[in-house]
């Protein structure tokens, strides 16, 4: 890729990175990359609801500058997501 940035043959003008990410609005955070090691099993009981009220946060960056954040509630399909960024 640094050889054809080099050439030409990619144009940064056109490179774009985005990401979204979810939030929900009852405090819940998504843990399912954490893991906790001890030598003891601790017993804890959290009560959250099983489908929380969700918003989407998606946002880009290119050589144009920065795109967002933009808020989308509920779901971002890939149908819809090609209209998004148009």
């Amino acid at each position: 890729m640094l050889e054809k940035l080099q050439t030409g043959e990619i144009d940064v003008k056109k490179i774009w990175f985005s990401n979204e990410a979810y939030f929900t609005l009852d405090g819940h955070l998504n843990k399912q990359n954490y893991r906790y090691w001890g030598k003891e099993r601790l017993e804890i009981t959290v009560v959250r609801s099983l489908h929380p009220k969700k918003f989407l946060v998606w946002c880009a960056i290119s050589s144009h500058g920065v795109f967002g954040p933009i808020f989308i509630d509920g779901k971002l399909r890939a149908a819809n997501y090609r209209k998004f960024l148009d």
